[in-house]
């Protein structure tokens, strides 16, 4: 529903008209009843694009279409759930590697709810934070978790107020480890220079 036109949704609108379902005729304007027990089903997503986790509803005209439907709330997946997609999307990270990821996406979802932030962690973003990380590695030559910790800028970049990205950092602390626990890390390369990004 989110990436429907004005007139799509509009159309809907008609389609869902309780007592009175019709679909108009897009050229003709002729006007067809909705076979009964027809089921319309709409998806969105939630968060990120500042409704505060409503569904998208973010004008009036989504308002009344809400009206005319069944709201089924989807939670986030299961955490093995979400570790088996990350094993099978980088099958050459360790245990240990995706459950840190795991981890920290949890504890994110986790702030983001209780500090009310119009931000979702999702699996999605779980991916992306694993493609800067290898990508921060390779270019950078730096251990595992040394480019986890510095491709979290590219979460932390969505929070505009300085202590929010403070608050972020400080939910997935507890899940980083002080040294890298890589035994084929080197040591001598773990050391990055300062992300720019992280002066801002």
């Amino acid at each position: 529903a989110d990436r429907a036109s004005f007139e799509q949704g509009e159309a809907l609108r008609q389609a869902t008209e309780q007592g009175r379902e019709q679909l108009t005729h897009p050229i003709t304007g002729e006007m067809f009843p909705v076979a009964k027990n027809t089921r319309f089903v709409y998806t969105s997503n939630s968060g990120v694009d500042g409704d505060g986790g409503r569904g998208m509803v973010v004008t009036q005209k989504d308002t009344s279409m809400t009206n005319r439907m069944s709201g089924i709330y989807i939670p986030h997946p299961s955490r093995e759930f979400e570790k088996k997609i990350y094993h099978k999307s980088y099958p050459d990270a360790t245990d240990e590697q995706i459950e840190t990821l795991v981890n920290c996406t949890v504890a994110l979802r986790k702030a983001c709810r209780e500090e009310h932030l119009a931000l979702d962690v999702s699996i999605r973003q779980g991916l992306m934070w694993m493609k800067h990380t290898r990508e921060f590695q390779e270019n950078y030559n730096v251990s595992f978790f040394v480019a986890f910790k510095e491709a979290f800028a590219f979460i932390t970049g969505h929070l505009m107020e300085r202590p929010n990205r403070a608050m972020f950092d400080s939910a997935i602390a507890g899940f980083l480890p002080t040294e890298d626990t890589n035994p084929k890390a080197d040591k001598s390369k773990a050391q990055s220079s300062p992300c720019p990004i992280d002066s801002i």
